[in-house]
């Protein structure tokens, strides 16, 4: 989400290095389900790095994910 969002070169250097320690069955469920909707949420949501959270916190979650056209991760 984070890559999408900045594309700065840590957060890819995070993204192929972080799952190196994953299980054979972590990584499957990573990359099947968790990254495809990590690059959809990061296209697709606010930019999320300009959000005023301070503002938010007294607001019902499902209100803020609405305000920043944030959907949820999915389960495994």
């Amino acid at each position: 989400l984070e890559l999408v969002q900045t594309g700065l070169p840590v957060c890819a250097l995070s993204a192929f290095v972080g799952p190196v320690r994953l299980s054979l069955g972590q990584q499957l469920h990573l990359f099947s389900s968790l990254v495809p909707w990590a690059v959809r949420c990061g296209m697709r949501s606010n930019f999320l790095m300009a959000v005023p959270y301070e503002e938010l916190l007294c607001e019902p979650i499902d209100s803020v994910r609405r305000h920043l056209n944030f959907e949820c991760a999915p389960r495994k």
